[in-house]
């Protein structure tokens, strides 16, 4: 891996250095409310400072938990936590009581930030009766008062201390789509390398306007997206709730130039009967990961917006951006996820230790400075992720190498299905199941069976016109893969249920379904 991997500029370095070069640019743009590079750098000084004002805690730095839809305020409230030395805990608005309840006390934040049903939310979780709570509003038209108030007294300085490359600023907790979401604890320099890697990989300039559409809670959102176009100087634009019209709409008003999303949102854009290109003349690229990208969205994007770059992208909670696929790198190979950054060491191994020849399906790994360090409180995780013992982090996720480089992923270690004891990857079933017209959705995953231990069986969501039968789909699969890969059953259902990153929940299905 390069050095320059190791001395990627941090996140505070960039947003000083912009404030100092490029002041008057526009840094975040929320509807009714823009804040230039200086006025951002201001902002999270104000922050800071009256954070380190309101609490003392001598025997660790403050700790911020941040539970709202993406706004200013959150862009804010991160920074200035950075330039607190403090870590903020990054909570999803969609966890539920018991799963707040657990951050909370795992966390103990001195602060929250919070819309306010979130911050309802967290009320009746247990917060503690001194963590300060700062009201972040209901929309983005305005800064709440509270919010507001936190900042009087104003200081724009910064505070006299450096930041150490290796101390732990953020907690991101996974998806959960297979159990109890953990925190994975990631230090300044593991995403400033992330930034570096994402933001060249996307080819993200100082004169791009980023939609932020995923959540900013997220790995997805704030490191592979809203940081990295920072990092190239780019305004960013937090979008709280994702709404095609509204979308469309700011892409026009603002000269929106790319955008982050996960399939089901790119798929939800080009069916809407008000589809307008007009109004999205604009974009020039759209980066898409968080779940496969299937082949007929691909080519309906090309077709109804011919001007913008469809990337894949890949990452993780506990990785940050791993891969990108521009169209280039599709051209040569088609079933690709993409090819690593220069900054980025990936690989994949039929056991640890022995990499998997080209063309074999391993599990993929990869290692450096853009690890997470750790688990929160979960020593077992930990050793689990890090389990080659020698820097390593392993994915979880299946994939082979092409003759060119690029990886292809088939699946996930977890959702791997053993029938008669024979491996089946979900992944080349969906993929076959993705390219038919009458379907818009679908996930693969074992059912137990007397016979076999365990079948496969899919859940398809048809097109509003599809109809499309079951015998059909088994068929169709049929033809293209091996006997032992038939799909045993297919359930019609109105939605496949996805994390907030786009992972479909086949433990949901499988509970559903399990006979």
């Amino acid at each position: 891996m390069p050095s320059s991997a190791d001395s990627a500029e941090l996140f505070s370095d960039v947003i000083a250095r912009l404030a100092q070069t490029k002041g008057d640019a526009m840094a975040i743009i929320s509807e009714q409310r823009k804040y230039s590079y200086r006025a951002y750098d201001d902002a999270a000084n104000h922050f800071a400072h009256a954070l380190t004002t309101n609490v003392a805690r001598a025997e660790h730095a403050p700790v911020a938990a941040i539970m709202c839809r993406n706004s200013i305020e959150y862009a804010i409230t991160f920074l200035g936590m950075v330039r607190a030395g403090g870590l903020s805990v990054h909570i999803s608005p969609r966890a539920s009581s018991h799963e707040v309840a657990q951050i909370l006390a795992q966390t103990d934040p001195d602060i929250l930030v919070a819309d306010p049903p979130c911050l309802d939310l967290c009320e009746r979780s247990g917060l503690e009766p001194q963590v300060i709570r700062l009201d972040v509003g209901h929309d983005q038209t305005a800064q709440s008062q509270a919010y507001t108030n936190f900042f009087t007294p104003k200081h724009i300085d910064p505070l006299a201390r450096s930041v150490d490359p290796h101390q732990a600023f953020a907690i991101n907790y996974t998806g959960g789509t297979t159990g109890r979401p953990k925190g994975a604890i990631s230090s300044h320099r593991a995403r400033a390398v992330s930034a570096l890697a994402s933001a060249q990989d996307f080819g993200l300039t100082a004169n791009d306007i980023a939609a932020v559409t995923t959540p900013m809670c997220h790995a997805a959102g704030l490191f592979s997206w809203f940081q990295p176009a920072l990092h190239a100087g780019a305004a960013c634009v937090p979008i709280a709730r994702w709404q095609v019209n509204q979308f469309a709409q700011l892409v026009e008003d603002l000269g929106i130039t790319c955008a982050f999303v996960v399939p089901t949102q790119l798929r939800m854009l080009l069916d809407d009967p008000e589809f307008s290109s007009s109004k999205l003349r604009t974009l020039r690229l759209i980066a898409c990961g968080g779940a496969p990208l299937p082949e007929d969205l691909i080519a309906q994007t090309q077709e109804f917006l011919p001007q913008v770059a469809l990337y894949r992208a890949y990452g993780s909670t506990e990785t940050g951006h791993l891969l990108s696929q521009s169209p280039a790198q599709r051209a040569i190979s088609p079933d690709a996820t993409g090819a690593p950054s220069p900054y980025i060491d990936i690989s994949v191994f039929r056991a640890p230790g022995t990499p998997a020849d080209q063309g074999e399906i391993g599990e993929v790994a990869t290692r450096g400075p853009h690890l997470m360090s750790h688990y929160l409180d979960a020593p077992e995780e930990t050793s689990a992720f890090f389990k080659s013992d020698d820097g390593w982090g392993w994915t979880g996720d299946l994939g082979r190498i092409e003759t060119d480089g690029q990886i292809t992923l088939t699946g996930r270690l977890k959702d791997l299905i053993i029938s008669g004891g024979m491996n089946i990857y979900p992944g080349e079933l969906e993929a076959i199941l993705n390219a038919e017209p009458d379907i818009a959705d679908c996930a693969v995953f074992g059912l137990p069976n007397a016979k076999w231990g365990e079948v496969p069986v899919a859940a398809v969501v048809r097109t509003p016109a599809g109809s499309i039968g079951e015998q059909t789909l088994i068929d169709l699969c049929l033809s293209k893969v091996a006997a032992h890969k038939r799909l045993a059953k297919i359930f019609f259902v109105d939605a496949i249920p996805r994390t907030a990153a786009g992972k479909a929940q086949r433990h949901i299905l499988s509970a559903r379904f399990r006979p």
